[in-house]
C-alpha cells in the first residue's frame, strides 16, 4: 500500500516540464508545438534531449537558431515565417544538443561541436519520411564547412 502511495506522490517528478513558448507571431507557437510533435514521433531520444535540456523557446531576428547554453533556444523569425515544420524541428534538435554540451561542461572546439550537432540534426532528418531535400543538403553542407575549419 505504501509503495503505491509513494509512486503516486513521486510520479510528477518523472514528468518532463513543459517547454515555455510565447504566444506571439502569426501562429508561431502552434508551429513550434507541431515541430516538437514531429521530433517526438520520429526520434524519441532526441525528443527526450529537447525536453530535458530546453525550458523555453524564444524568437529572434538573427538568421540562424541559437541557444543561451542553459535552457533557452532562440528560433529565427525567418524560419517561423517560412513555416516549414521540419525546419523548425531540425533547429530544435540541433540547438538542444548544444545546450546539453554546455550543461555538461564539454570543452569541444566550436567547429567540432557544430559538426557533431549537424550530424545529430542530419540523423534526425533521415528519420522523417520525405524530409525536405534542402534541409538534408544544408546539414551536409554545414558539416563540410565546419569540418575543414
Amino acid at each position: 500500500m505504501y509503495s503505491k502511495i509513494t509512486l503516486v506522490l513521486l510520479f510528477p517528478l518523472f514528468l518532463s516540464s513543459q517547454i515555455i513558448i510565447p504566444n506571439v507571431g502569426d501562429g508561431w507557437k502552434t508551429k513550434v508545438q507541431q515541430a516538437i510533435e514531429v521530433i517526438k514521433k520520429y526520434d524519441l531520444h532526441k525528443y527526450n534531449v529537447l525536453t530535458d535540456e530546453c525550458k523555453q523557446i524564444d524568437f529572434g531576428l538573427a538568421s540562424f537558431a541559437t541557444s543561451d547554453g542553459k535552457s533557452t533556444i532562440v528560433l529565427p523569425v525567418e524560419v517561423l515565417n517560412r513555416g516549414c515544420i521540419n525546419d523548425i524541428a531540425a533547429c530544435l534538435v540541433h540547438e538542444s544538443l548544444h545546450i546539453q554540451f554546455s550543461k555538461a561542461g564539454n570543452k569541444l572546439g566550436e567547429d567540432f561541436e557544430e559538426v557533431i550537432c549537424y550530424k545529430w540534426e542530419l540523423d534526425f532528418l533521415h528519420k522523417i519520411p520525405n524530409a525536405e531535400k534542402w534541409l538534408i543538403s544544408n546539414a551536409l553542407y554545414q558539416i563540410g564547412v565546419y569540418s575543414v575549419k
